[in-house]
């Protein structure tokens, strides 16, 4: 698979490709993606809401981080690999602020954790420029993928700036000749797949863009863009917006001929998670004019990604979908035991459920952590004094965090 910046031309200017689709071929591809990032590189504290066999639950887990992010989409690709897929990888935007990561190296560390994340392309989010201009040149100027905002002219960027965008060979950005944007192309299973991004077109109300570098119409430039596009014999469109969910809906609508959005800045967690006790949003892939939506929540708790199948006239055939939600386990491996798996569950600050699975059945046990008896009048053979005190001791060793996270412990 090889990566090229494709040039933008006005649709007028060229020749539309007679036959393209009896040249174009059909591709399968898998689509990995996140958005509003917003500099959490490490786990954070979530709560969940479960209810397990009538019994309602609030524990707290470790959610989300780059580490899992980047063994996610490792597994992914892997996995593509095995189904003779092509891999993408992209981030639709706002990768800046929200930690002290960002406050205090102002886009370097996120340069440097994007990198080794691996991601084809980004889309410029509208966080990117709460500081003007120069953080954006800066952060440019340490990636090694494109940063793509086909609607932001930089045709008439002041040559007195000390740092000016046009130097950057990564930023797709606008043609003002052709009044669409720039896109870069992926070669997949011999088949050309147009890539490119657009953000937010008012952005002067609400960030710092320099005056000298407007952002244009983002509907105007995307029909102006897929047109140029298909004039240059390409028929299958990905778009990685950070316009928010409702106006990726509207130019859905309005804008034919782009088989996927993947979408950023209003942080839609899209798919169902409510056994987890988190609200739920749009079905993941939602289908608006046959073009496909996906977007992936925010802060790194999870990675969206996608198989699709798209013919060769660059109609998405399958979409099969889904969001990965990254939660965190601790796991304690203890010594051998009839092949037991033994689960604590926290119930309440002085009761545990200790639920036992054999082969054939699985056993609940309620325990006291006041006294550590076993609070039920049913004897179970199998859970011996021996067993007994190891859950005391595993309770111990969690200490402080016994409200706040899951403990599962396996027994082989």
């Amino acid at each position: 698979m090889t990566l090229s910046h494709g040039l933008a031309y006005y649709c007028g200017e060229l020749e539309r490709k007679e036959d393209m689709n009896k040249k174009n071929k059909p591709v399968k591809l898998t689509v990995a993606h996140i958005n509003d990032t917003h500099s959490y590189f490490e786990p954070q504290s979530l709560q969940l809401s479960l209810n397990i066999d009538g019994y309602q639950v609030t524990p707290f887990v470790s959610n989300g981080g780059f580490a899992r992010i980047a063994t996610r989409a490792k597994q992914l690709k892997a996995h593509a690999q095995e189904e003779n897929r092509d891999f993408l990888f992209f981030h639709a935007g706002d990768c800046f602020q929200g930690t002290l990561y960002f406050s205090l190296f102002k886009g370097k560390a996120n340069a440097e954790m994007l990198n080794a994340l691996g991601i084809d392309a980004m889309t410029l989010g509208n966080h990117e420029l709460d500081m003007g201009n120069d953080p954006v040149a800066e952060f440019l100027g340490r990636i090694d993928f494109p940063l793509m905002s086909g609607n932001w002219d930089i045709s008439n960027e002041s040559k007195e700036k000390k740092l000016r965008l046009q130097n950057s060979p990564n930023l797709i950005s606008y043609n003002p000749a052709s009044h669409c944007a720039n896109w870069i192309t992926k070669n997949v299973q011999d088949e050309e797949i147009a890539i490119f991004g657009l953000s937010i077109d008012k952005m002067k109300d609400i960030a710092n863009v320099d005056p000298d570098t407007p952002f244009m119409d983002s509907i105007i430039t995307a029909r102006n863009t897929v047109e140029a596009i298909r004039n240059n014999g390409i028929n299958k469109i990905i778009l990685v917006s950070h316009l928010g969910f409702d106006v990726d809906k509207q130019l859905a609508q309005q804008v034919e001929g782009i088989s996927l959005i993947i979408g950023g800045h209003t942080h839609t967690l899209q798919g169902d998670f409510s056994s987890l006790g988190l609200a739920k949003e749009e079905e993941y892939g939602i289908n608006i004019n046959n073009t496909h939506i996906v977007q992936a929540g925010m802060h790194t708790q999870g990675i969206g990604h996608c198989h699709i199948d798209l013919n060769a006239e660059g109609e998405l055939l399958r979409l099969l979908e889904r969001t990965s939600y990254l939660l965190g386990v601790d796991y304690v491996s203890m010594p051998p035991c009839n092949k037991l798996t033994m689960m604590i569950c926290i119930v309440k600050p002085h009761l545990i459920f200790v639920a036992i699975k054999t082969l054939l059945s699985v056993k609940k046990i309620p325990i006291c952590t006041r006294c550590w008896k076993i609070s039920t009048y049913l004897e179970f053979e199998s859970f011996s004094r021996k067993r007994l005190a190891w859950c005391q001791t595993t309770y111990a060793m969690f200490g402080c965090q016994i409200h706040k996270v899951p403990v599962r412990l396996h027994l082989w």
